[in-house]
């Protein structure tokens, strides 16, 4: 028995690692294509843009990343464990509706704090789909780590965050789109990609204060290292920007 898990264990990791190492290439590689196809404004703004994402997705989810898979790996029951992933989606899109209220109120105002002008007030709608898309995807991923399903959570990685993104460059390159409608395609990206999960299951779903205040207090205290650390990252191209 302890064989199996051992040589469960390695599968694991190496289809993990392998996973990782295709979607950093790929991400290497949507670089390159992009400084290619794109101005230099463009190319910044996908860059800057992609830093706010990871600064503020922590504070959104509230340190889902980390409190979704230790909380689902607890429970026995498949059902109860798919309540903790719809609790904390209806969570997060309770959260992106407040964050949204405020884009679409003051769109303008938050584009030129963000991107000095550089960006039309539209592209912020176009960030916050793909912070959604985000979100989302990272929930479900979540979910999937918790019940030990990698290779699920891996495809789920794949398609997430390297095939469908190409696919939707191919796109943008093809019908000459700019860089609001790469971000547009590449949130609808992250969210049709978790549509299996959530379709099988939503039926049956209940949502749950208690499971709410399990993954903030377990997993606030993470979210503030991740918000700090992601903080230090984004501070340089703040810096360059202003």
């Amino acid at each position: 028995m302890s064989k199996l898990i051992a040589k469960s264990l390695i599968s694991d990791f190496i289809l993990t690692l392998l996973t990782s190492f295709l979607i950093s290439g790929t991400l290497v590689y949507i670089i390159h294509v992009l400084a290619a196809q794109y101005s230099p404004d463009d190319m910044g703004l996908y860059l800057i843009s992609r830093r706010y994402i990871g600064f503020f997705a922590p504070i959104i989810l509230v340190g889902g990343a980390i409190s979704i898979p230790r909380f689902v790996a607890e429970e026995v029951d498949t059902q109860n464990a798919y309540n903790i992933s719809f609790s904390a989606l209806s969570f997060t899109l309770m959260m992106l509706g407040a964050v949204s209220i405020v884009v679409f109120l003051f769109p303008l105002g938050i584009s030129r704090w963000l991107f000095s002008g550089v960006a039309t007030e539209y592209f912020v709608y176009a960030v916050l789909l793909y912070l959604s898309g985000y979100l989302i995807k990272t929930i479900a991923v979540g979910y999937y780590r918790g019940r030990i399903e990698m290779l699920k959570a891996n495809t789920l990685n794949l398609f997430g965050d390297a095939l469908f993104p190409l696919f939707a460059i191919g796109l943008c390159i093809r019908f000459d789109l700019d860089i609001y409608w790469l971000f547009v395609l590449f949130g609808c990206s992250l969210i049709l990609s978790t549509i299996p999960h959530w379709y099988f299951g939503i039926v049956k779903a209940k949502f749950s204060k208690t499971t709410i205040q399990k993954l903030v207090n377990y997993g606030g205290p993470k979210a503030l290292d991740g918000f700090a650390n992601q903080g230090m990252l984004l501070s340089g191209p703040l810096v360059v920007q202003y």
